[in-house]
């Protein structure tokens, strides 16, 4: 599957995922451009194969991607800029009608798999990064649920022994146990997790630095009102004149930003798999 629009979509999100890492933003006329080589070639297409299929696969592949784009910017599972790199890639692959289970859907699947591991990746990094700073605040943080953690605890060892001592195959028993102990163990990494997050993600910074798609921590207000908040999934740029105003008349200093982990480099690695492979990374391990 490599023709022109493919290579195209490879360089990119080869691109986005550089700028992506280096400056946490995917600059929007890259993906305009993707949206715009997608219909416009597979249109082009269509008309030099006389086969109209070509562009309705598009059409029929932004869509899906804008749906599934969105609904993921609205839940908060990523950026504007990912969700944009979506709908172009959509545009370019296309979709099949009826639907069939064609590349993209191929892509999609493996951009999920590729997701989850590049996120833990990145978690990582960062918690060895900060381990020292992270491990001092993981240290107060279990002796402040001192007492959770004991009655937790204790009931997750009686009903591992009560489990033990039930007519169960010794396979069940072992599983159950297993799942109670990872469970248990389970507090402790979202705790850890937790702090990364706080201590590597969160930044106090001049609004001069803001840019838009910005995520604020907590909420500005201008009286009662709510200038910019969590609820935005964002910032715009209206928002920032309006904190630099507040900043020249003295009522602000710095604000709290989160930073999300660069997740176009997922799409880059699920991308150039799918292509290799033309399978799913699930069915690979199988």
């Amino acid at each position: 599957m490599l023709d022109l629009l493919v290579i195209i979509a490879v360089i990119a999100v080869a691109i986005g995922s550089y700028t992506d890492i280096r400056t946490l933003e995917v600059p929007d006329w890259l993906n305009y451009v993707l949206i715009a080589v997608g219909l416009g070639g597979n249109l082009i297409y269509s008309i030099f194969y006389n086969d109209y299929t070509f562009i309705i696969r598009s059409v029929l592949g932004l869509v899906a991607c804008l749906v599934l784009g969105t609904l993921m910017f609205y839940t908060g599972q990523w950026g504007g800029g990912d969700s944009k790199m979506l709908f172009g890639l959509g545009a370019i692959f296309g979709l099949s009608y009826p639907p069939a289970f064609d590349f993209l859907p191929k892509f999609l699947v493996n951009l999920l798999f590729a997701g989850a591991l590049y996120g833990m990746a990145w978690i990582i990094y960062l918690a060895v990064k900060n381990r020292k700073k992270i491990f001092k605040i993981f240290v107060k943080e279990l002796k402040k649920q001192k007492k959770v953690r004991l009655i937790t605890g204790t009931i997750c060892l009686a009903v591992s022994i009560v489990i033990f001592f039930l007519k169960l195959p010794i396979e069940f028993k072992m599983i159950f146990i297993t799942l109670i102990c990872f469970l248990y163990l389970m507090n402790y990494v979202f705790i850890y997790v937790r702090l990364v997050e706080k201590i590597s993600m969160i930044q106090m910074i001049d609004p001069k630095k803001l840019t838009e798609g910005d995520w604020i921590v907590d909420d500005i207000k201008i009286g009662n009102k709510i200038l910019v908040g969590p609820k935005d999934l964002g910032i715009k740029k209206e928002q920032i004149a309006a904190l630099l105003k507040l900043q020249a008349q003295g009522k602000i200093r710095k604000v709290k930003v989160k930073y999300g982990i660069p997740f176009i480099p997922s799409f880059l690695i699920a991308l150039i798999y799918t292509l290799v492979t033309n399978t799913i990374f699930f069915f690979q391990l199988l």
